[in-house]
């Protein structure tokens, strides 16, 4: 009887992960481009106000790379927005799957880091995980955006697995550790401020525990490497110097303060 439980509460968590993911993928073939989706659909450049979305749409792979290259030195450096520029030349339906799975990803992930192996196993803890996906997150209008489920549920995705290497040394198998090494490193390109709040947390988790300590403080200078990359870059200074200009009134004072808001909005 115990084993048919089980059994059947694996197949309830297989199938709630499922429709989630159906879900997911049924609700962004529904959307159309949406908010930044719309800006990356079109080629930065040295006369073209980005935000505005001018500038001609990107047509070819050799456009996605100019506009990769516009986005480094003019606008930002994080690397799903890099992908965004790519993804203009897939089909949606592809995207869209891409983005669907990705969603039931997070949901077992998330479970993962609740329950751990045994997560198939609890079907309440994969069926609170999507719930509190569902609920959490502001689904209702920039997540229908492409760009958007880039940025932080395919980041959130890989933070999560982060985490995972960060606590567990045995997390990938010694015959794979080094692949640690580059996925920690995209993880920090990623999201600056994600990645900023992340090495913070590493820290604290160092003082308090003293388990793998020289392992641990690598893999945070990893992310830290990953993360100077992301900020450290032409775009984001060039991006808080005009809306800082556009924001202030020439002031010491309101300078400061801007740049200080700029921040926060340069980090959502």
């Amino acid at each position: 009887m115990n084993i048919f439980a089980r059994r059947s509460s694996k197949y309830v968590s297989l199938l709630i992960l499922f429709c989630v993911a159906i879900v997911a993928v049924a609700w962004r073939y529904a959307c159309v481009p949406w908010t930044d989706d719309l800006q990356y659909m079109r080629l930065p450049g040295e006369d073209v106000r980005f935000w505005y979305s001018e500038g001609d749409f990107i047509k070819d792979f050799g456009d996605a790379c100019r506009a990769i290259y516009y986005h480094h030195i003019k606008i930002t450096s994080r690397l799903p927005n890099y992908i965004q520029c790519l993804v203009n030349l897939l089909p949606k339906l592809v995207v869209d799957i891409s983005h669907g799975l990705m969603v039931g990803l997070l949901v077992l992930i998330t479970a993962y880091s609740i329950a751990g192996r045994r997560m198939l196993k609890l079907t309440h803890i994969v069926g609170m995980s999507a719930l509190a996906l569902w609920t959490m997150l502001p689904w209702y209008d920039n997540m229908a955006s492409s760009d958007f489920m880039l940025n932080y549920v395919w980041v959130s995705v890989f933070i999560l697995i982060f985490f995972q290497i960060f606590l567990k040394r045995n997390f990938i198998s010694s015959k794979y550790q080094w692949i640690q090494w580059p996925i920690v490193l995209i993880i920090g390109m990623s999201h600056e401020g994600f990645t900023f709040a992340m090495i913070a947390a590493c820290l604290s988790i160092l003082v308090i525990d003293k388990t793998d300590r020289r392992r641990r403080f690598r893999l945070i200078c990893t992310l830290a490497v990953g993360a100077l990359f992301c900020f450290m870059t032409p775009g984001i200074f060039s991006r808080l110097q005009s809306q800082v200009v556009e924001q202030s009134n020439g002031s010491l004072l309101s300078i400061i303060k801007e740049s200080i808001l700029q921040l926060e909005s340069v980090w959502m």
